[in-house]
């Protein structure tokens, strides 16, 4: 009896896990497999990575900013910039 080996083959991307936060800047997931046809044995394993994260949420925190008025000479100048917090309890 002659045996073939099949090479292992990438599954689809499963969906993306929820953010890590609502605001601020997160991450999130997603994972593949890789998967062997049954009755045929085991090749070489897929090439490349089983999990993908990208950044997620993004956009600053509602009621996260400090207003900031400095004079410069004869003017008045305002900066508006975001304050440091921890978002993961957000």
């Amino acid at each position: 009896m002659f045996f073939f080996k099949v090479n292992g083959i990438w599954s689809t991307w499963s969906n993306y896990t929820r953010c890590t936060v609502t605001c601020g800047g997160g991450t999130r997931a997603r994972l593949r497999k890789c998967e062997y046809t049954p009755g045929f044995q085991q090749g070489d394993a897929c090439v490349g990575h089983n999990n993908e994260t990208q950044q997620c949420n993004i956009n600053m925190c509602p009621g996260r900013l400090i207003l900031q008025v400095c004079q410069q000479g004869n003017k008045l100048v305002c900066y508006v910039k975001p304050r440091q917090y921890d978002n993961s309890r957000v």
